[in-house]
C-alpha cells in the first residue's frame, strides 16, 4: 500500500481557487442552488443540494447544463446514433466511463469509504477535521509544488540565497492547467527582489573566503533587485477593472524604499570606516612637543575627518536627489499622482534632503550663518570665506525650500488619504446648491 504524502507544510504557489478546498471549508462554505426547468417554459423554484459527497470533492455543478434536450443531437453521427440506440441509451445521456462497452465502470468503494469517514470525524460533538492540503489528497503535480515551496523557505531561512534564486526560478517556470504561477499570489512577489538583493553578497563573500560584511548586499545586486521591480511594474500595471489586486502602485514604493536604504546603509558603513580610521590611529603627542604644536595637529585631523564625512554626505545627497527626481517622473501621471503613500514618501525624501543639504558642508567651514559676510574664516582667505558663506547662504535657502516642499507633498497624501468625498468637499459644491436655492 503506497504511503500517503505528509501535508505541505507552507502554503502553495497557487490563488486559493486553484487548490482543493479542506473538509472544514467544504463542509461550511454556502451551498449552491440549482435550477431546474419543468418543460413548461417556467423556472421551478431554486432548491438546496443536501448531498455532502459534492462539498467534500470542492465540487460544483450547474443541473441546468445536466439536462439535455430528448430530441436527437445534430452533433451526433448516424453510426453514433445507432450505436446509442442498441444501447438502450437516450441522446440526453452520456456514454458511461471507463472502457466501455469493452469493460465495466470501476467501482469506486474505497474513494466513498475515505469520504463516510471523513463525514462521520466531522459530525461528532467535537468535530475532527485532518489535515486536507493540496499535498495531502495524493496529486503529483501538488506534491510537486510543495516540495519547491518547502525548499524555497528552507534556504531562505539558512540564508542560502543562492540556492534560494534556483527553486524561484522553477516556480517561475511551472505552469498549472496551461496557466503561468502569478509571483502576486499571496505578495510572494518580494521573495524575488530579496534573493536577487542578497545573493551576489553571498558569491563574493564565498569567492573571497573572508567573513560575512558589513553590507548584506552589492551594488550589482541592487540593481538586478531594482530591475526586477521595473519588469513587475510593465507586468502587471494599475487597471481599474482590479482597483485593490497587486499593481504596480504597489511595486513602486518597495523599490524606493529599497533604494533609501540602499543609499543611507553605504553612507553609514562609510562613515563608520571613517570614525574607526581615526580612532585605531589617532595622533599620539611625544612629550618632547609643545602644547600649541599638539593642539594644531589635533585640530587638522579633526578638520579632515569632518571634510571627508562631509564628503560622503555629498554622495549621498545626489543620490538622495536621484530618488527624488525619479518619484516625481511616477507622480506626473495618474493613478500614482494620487497615491497617498508615493505623495507622502516624496515628501519624506525632501526632508532627508534638506537635512543633506546642511550635513554635506564641513563643520568648521560652515561657521555662523547671521556672522558678516566680510569677516573672514580663520586660516583661509578673504575670497574663499565670501564664497564658502555664500555656499552657506544658499544651502540653508535650499533647505528652508526642501521643508516647504515636504510640507506641500504631507498635505496631498492626507487629502488623498480621506478619498473622494473630502475632495468633493474641497470644491463647496453644497454651498453653491443653497445658494442657488
Amino acid at each position: 500500500m503506497a504511503s500517503v504524502p505528509s501535508a505541505a507544510v507552507f502554503s502553495l504557489p497557487l490563488a486559493s481557487w486553484q487548490q482543493p478546498p479542506s473538509a472544514r471549508v467544504a463542509r461550511y462554505e454556502p451551498k449552491k442552488r440549482k435550477k431546474y426547468s419543468n418543460g413548461w417554459g417556467d423556472d421551478d423554484d431554486d432548491y438546496e443540494n443536501t448531498e455532502n459527497d459534492d462539498y467534500l470533492d470542492g465540487e460544483t455543478t450547474d443541473a441546468a447544463s445536466e439536462i439535455a434536450s430528448t430530441a436527437p443531437s445534430l452533433t451526433l453521427a448516424p453510426d453514433e446514433a445507432h450505436q446509442y440506440r442498441v444501447a438502450g441509451l437516450s441522446f440526453d445521456k452520456e456514454l458511461p466511463g471507463g472502457n466501455f462497452p469493452h469493460a465495466p465502470v470501476k467501482d469506486k468503494v474505497s474513494r466513498r469509504g475515505r469520504k463516510d469517514i471523513l463525514r462521520g470525524l466531522s459530525s461528532l460533538s467535537s468535530p475532527i477535521y485532518p489535515p486536507q492540503s493540496a499535498a495531502h489528497q495524493g496529486n503529483l503535480r501538488f506534491q510537486h509544488f510543495a516540495a519547491l515551496s518547502s525548499v524555497l523557505h528552507r534556504c531562505l531561512f539558512e540564508r542560502d540565497f543562492v540556492r534560494a534564486g534556483r527553486a524561484w526560478g522553477l516556480i517561475l517556470r511551472e505552469e498549472f492547467r496551461g496557466i503561468p504561477l502569478d509571483v502576486r499570489t499571496e505578495s510572494r512577489w518580494g521573495i524575488g527582489a530579496e534573493i536577487l538583493f542578497r545573493r551576489d553578497r553571498q558569491i563574493a563573500d564565498s569567492v573571497t573566503g573572508t567573513g560575512p560584511s558589513r553590507l548584506c548586499f552589492t551594488r550589482k545586486g541592487f540593481e538586478e533587485a531594482r530591475q526586477y521591480y521595473e519588469r513587475l511594474v510593465v507586468q502587471h500595471p494599475y487597471r481599474k477593472a482590479a482597483p485593490h489586486a497587486i499593481s504596480s502602485l504597489h511595486f513602486y514604493p518597495a523599490m524606493f524604499g529599497l533604494w533609501i536604504f540602499v543609499v543611507q546603509e553605504e553612507s553609514t558603513v562609510t562613515r563608520q570606516d571613517i570614525e574607526d580610521s581615526h580612532e585605531e590611529s589617532p595622533d599620539v603627542m611625544s612629550e618632547d612637543e609643545d602644547a600649541p604644536s599638539s593642539s594644531e595637529s589635533h585640530h587638522e585631523s579633526r578638520q579632515r575627518r569632518h571634510h571627508l564625512i562631509a564628503e560622503v554626505r555629498k554622495v549621498e545627497l545626489d543620490e538622495a536627489q536621484k530618488i527624488a527626481a525619479r518619484i516625481d517622473e511616477v507622480l506626473m501621471s495618474p493613478p500614482y499622482s494620487d497615491s497617498s503613500e508615493l505623495l507622502q514618501l516624496r515628501g519624506m525624501v525632501s526632508l532627508w534632503v534638506a537635512d543633506l543639504l546642511a550635513s554635506s558642508v564641513p563643520y568648521e567651514e560652515r561657521g555662523d550663518p547671521d556672522a558678516d559676510i566680510s569677516d573672514p574664516i580663520p586660516g583661509q582667505s578673504l575670497q574663499e570665506s565670501i564664497q564658502l558663506r555664500r555656499a552657506q547662504r544658499l544651502g540653508m535657502d535650499r533647505r528652508q525650500s526642501e521643508k516647504q516642499k515636504a510640507a506641500q507633498f504631507f498635505e496631498k497624501a492626507k487629502e488623498r488619504g480621506r478619498g473622494m468625498a473630502s475632495t468633493l468637499n474641497s470644491l463647496h459644491i453644497g454651498d453653491d446648491i443653497h445658494m442657488s436655492d
